[in-house]
């Protein structure tokens, strides 16, 4: 599982302009999809997953088959909009244990 976890700018509140953006890379990994051939089970957008140890909201999650292949792919992805370089990311394996 291809994954990175989430956490919004300012104390974890979700402002209209990174719904936006996230609501982008929804779009164009979508978009992406299809033009490529694969199979989207599920798309979406501000979804909660348990981790190991306590819940994770994830910006936009990405369940697919490619085509010819019955083994279904989970790829979470962080949508980063700031200003400013990320000074953490939290491993995504220990936090929902790959």
């Amino acid at each position: 599982m291809a994954a990175a976890l989430t956490r919004c700018a300012n104390n974890g509140v979700v402002t209209e302009e990174s719904a936006a953006y996230e609501d982008l890379t929804r779009h164009l990994i979508g978009r992406l999809g299809e033009l490529r051939g694969v199979s989207s089970l599920r798309l979406e957008r501000n979804v909660v997953i348990q981790g190991k140890a306590t819940h994770h909201q994830i910006d936009v999650i990405w369940q697919f088959k490619v085509a010819g292949s019955d083994q279904v792919q989970t790829v979470l992805f962080e949508c980063r909009h700031y200003r400013s370089a990320l000074k953490r990311l939290i491993p995504f394996q220990g936090v929902v244990g790959a």
